[in-house]
């Protein structure tokens, strides 16, 4: 097991919505529905955020999604 992370998180999510044009704005606004359909401010609930991405998308390494949540976050 391995406890650095030397993987950049943004890279990480663009290989993940690679199928997008603009693989960023699709992963946030992913994101968004997730926190959406939990009920959650992705503002306030940034922890419950990043629990829910990675129960909805298991590859999602904690590094890439708190990257996530916090984008996430500054787009709300």
């Amino acid at each position: 097991m391995s406890w650095l992370n030397n993987k950049n998180p943004r890279t990480e999510i663009e290989n993940l919505f690679a199928q997008s044009k603009n693989p960023m704005n699709q992963a946030i606004t992913w994101a968004k529905s997730i926190a959406q359909a939990e009920g959650l401010d992705p503002v306030k609930n940034q922890i419950q955020l990043i629990r829910e991405l990675r129960r909805a998308e298991p590859s999602l390494d904690l590094k890439a999604a708190t990257y996530l949540a916090t984008e996430t976050a500054k787009a709300s």
